[in-house]
């Protein structure tokens, strides 16, 4: 039986960080009426763990004769994300969703390939402004502000 390494290293890195992330919406207050502030990053997670199991599995049914190496730039890559991703969490709190996301966005679109600087400005501020939008316009979900 061929193994994808690759296939199987990401997929179990995947199912790690999701349940790294559900465990954390554990602590979420539960709202008193309607969809708690936790229940879209749980679906997320939820998602991202079937995923990951999805790509463990296929790591071990691929009947593919060529085995790919270990991809050690994308794991780099992912090992940045969530660097990025817990000092985000840690800081939004303190200096709110609206000033600390476009921050966010633009760190990980430039991870990730993304290097002209105007598009990932763009994509970042309007990716915030969207979800700024949706999350306490539409949603009526509170988003956290400015504290310090």
């Amino acid at each position: 039986m061929a193994v994808k390494k690759s296939d199987l290293v990401n997929g179990l890195l995947i199912v790690i960080l999701g349940l790294v992330f559900y465990i954390s919406t554990l602590k979420i207050k539960p709202a008193k009426l309607g969809l708690s502030p936790a229940d879209f990053p749980r679906l997320i997670t939820i998602a991202m763990m079937i995923c990951g199991v999805a790509l463990v599995l296929k790591s071990f049914l691929s009947k593919s004769s060529s085995k790919k190496e270990i991809d050690f730039g994308f794991i780099k890559k992912f090992v940045a994300l969530i660097v990025v991703f817990i000092v985000y969490v840690w800081l939004l709190n303190k200096i709110g969703f609206l000033y600390l996301t476009p921050f966010f966005v633009f760190g990980t679109a430039y991870i990730f390939g993304m290097k002209k600087i105007y598009v990932n400005i763009l994509l970042s501020i309007g990716t915030t402004v969207v979800v700024y939008y949706i999350f306490s316009r539409v949603f009526l979900v509170p988003l956290p502000d400015f504290s310090l």
